[in-house]
This record gives C-alpha cells, sequence and structure tokens, in this order.
C-alpha cells in the first residue's frame, strides 16, 4: 500500500509539472542530437570570405503565380549574385496541402517549413508567392513581393561575423554532415545553429496560371531539418566568441525518403537567437 501511494504521488507530480507549462522556450542544448567529429577541417583565411546572404522563399504546388512570380525572378538572383546568395524553396499553406488524387497529391510539407510560414508569412499578411530575405525586415516588413527582393539584398550589412565550413559523408544511406562554424567579431546576443536539407530538379506538377505542368522542375526545395526545428546552440551558454570556433556534426538516414542524393545540398544558417537576424549561411552539395 505504501509503495502504490509512492507511485501515485510521484505520477501526480510528474502530471502537475507538465500541465503547469504552457510553452517550453528553446532551443535546448541538450537535445542536440549532436554525433562525434571524425574529419579535420582546413585552415581558412578570413579574408577570402564574404557575408553570405539567405533568401527564403515561400511557394506551393497549386499556386498560380508561383513560377512567374516567384520561381523564375529567384532564378534571376541566383544568377545575378552567383555564390553570395543562398536559396531555400519552402512549400507551405493551403496551396501547398496535397489533394487525395493526382496530379497534386504529393505533398512538399515540413515542419520547419510550417514554423517558418506562419512566423513570417502569415504573421506579416503575406500571400504566397513571397520572400524573406536573411530573415530581416525591408521597409518594415518581413516577407516580400519579387519587386523588393534585389533592394533588400542590397540593404543586407556585409560586415563578416563568422564564415562556415561543412564537410559532407555519405555511406549505406546515412548522411554524416560536419561543421565548422569560426567567428571573426565579437558578438554580444546568443546564436543558433540552423542546418537543413534541401533538394533540387525534383520533378512533380506545378500550377502555373491556369495550366498544369505535369513534369515541373522544382529547385531548392526545403526537405528536413538536421538539428530541430529551432537548431542547436554552438556551446552550452549559446554565446560566442571572437576568434573562436565551434564544430559540430549531424546524421540524417535516407532510408524511406525519395530523395535523391545527388541533387541534395546541406544549409548551414548561424543566426541571433534575439533578432533573427542571419549572419551567415553556407551551402555544400552532397
Amino acid at each position: 500500500m505504501k509503495t502504490i501511494s509512492i507511485r501515485f504521488l510521484l505520477l501526480f507530480g510528474s502530471i502537475f509539472l507538465f500541465s503547469g507549462c504552457d510553452k517550453i522556450e528553446g532551443p535546448y542544448f541538450k537535445e542536440d542530437n549532436t554525433v562525434n567529429t571524425t574529419v579535420e577541417f582546413p585552415e581558412v583565411n578570413p579574408d577570402t570570405l564574404i557575408r553570405k546572404i539567405l533568401i527564403e522563399e515561400y511557394t506551393a504546388q497549386q499556386c498560380q503565380n508561383c513560377p512567374t512570380q516567384g520561381h523564375l525572378p529567384l532564378a534571376q538572383l541566383l544568377e545575378t549574385y552567383g555564390n553570395k546568395l543562398v536559396a531555400v524553396c519552402i512549400h507551405a499553406g493551403s496551396l501547398a496541402r496535397p489533394d487525395l488524387i493526382p496530379p497534386f497529391d504529393y505533398d512538399f510539407r515540413t515542419e520547419l517549413g510550417d514554423v517558418l510560414y506562419n512566423d513570417y508569412v502569415i504573421a506579416g499578411g503575406s500571400g504566397i508567392p513571397c520572400a524573406v530575405v536573411n530573415r530581416t525586415r525591408y521597409n518594415n516588413v518581413f516577407p516580400l513581393a519579387n519587386n523588393n527582393w534585389e533592394a533588400a539584398i542590397q540593404s543586407i550589412d556585409t560586415q563578416l561575423y563568422a564564415g562556415i565550413q561543412i564537410i559532407n559523408e555519405y555511406d549505406n544511406n546515412i548522411l554524416t554532415t560536419h561543421l565548422k562554424s569560426s567567428f571573426y567579431k565579437n558578438y554580444s546576443n546568443k546564436v543558433i545553429l540552423s542546418v537543413i536539407l534541401i533538394e533540387d530538379s525534383f520533378i512533380s506538377p506545378q500550377l502555373d496560371g491556369s495550366t498544369t505542368i505535369e513534369n515541373y522542375t522544382h529547385n531548392h526545395v526545403l526537405r528536413t531539418s538536421l538539428n530541430g526545428i529551432q537548431g542547436s546552440y554552438l556551446n552550452e551558454s549559446g554565446f560566442v566568441e571572437k576568434d573562436s570556433s565551434y564544430v559540430k556534426s549531424y546524421q540524417l538516414n535516407f532510408t524511406d525518403h525519395d530523395w535523391t542524393k545527388a541533387n541534395c545540398s546541406i544549409i548551414a544558417i548561424l543566426y541571433d537567437e534575439t533578432t533573427q537576424e542571419i549572419l551567415q549561411t553556407e551551402i555544400s552539395p552532397l
């Protein structure tokens, strides 16, 4: 009887503890899910680095205007800015919801994409296509129509805070991504590392105006996150120091996914936990 009472009290206490928490703030260093780093990173001269810019385009397969007002201007910007610009296409919202029958039965949505869509597009009162540049406001708004994308890119501060090195290893359907983040300036706020997988050249139907293009080529498609929705601290405190480097490694199992390894890339993102501004981003094909 005494044992039962103790178990009851423990159970009751656990229920009270969890029910009393409305929201759990992150990210959590203890849930970092890192693996051992088994590579050596080459030395990098900071003078050879630039601050790269992330553009996150919000799109959907049943968005009539997305090919001409989203995908095309994005491709033009990538051609103009080259490796200075890193792109992610996030399929989210009602127009990304798959139908039960073809042609729009493929589900491009991701958990991370849905969160970003709610935080930036819905909260910003925008429709799609739109894009967010470096998770900063331009003209006091986050989601921008394509006529503002280039101006927003040009408005980003070019000073170099950090550099990111990525080494990918792939064996037996397991991707291991090793990352080294090196800081060249002091930075006062906590910094978060987000690591995501994107895929290019994925063929699937797309609405273009009133026409359904059956064999449409989807590029920069967000597939998943390797370290959770909110990313991870680089160290236990989250604060970084000038002239310091931080190494992380993560694994991803490709089994049971329809991703084509040769078309996939890893994107690493360092961002300010307080302002959400992206300090550096880097992309590395598998």
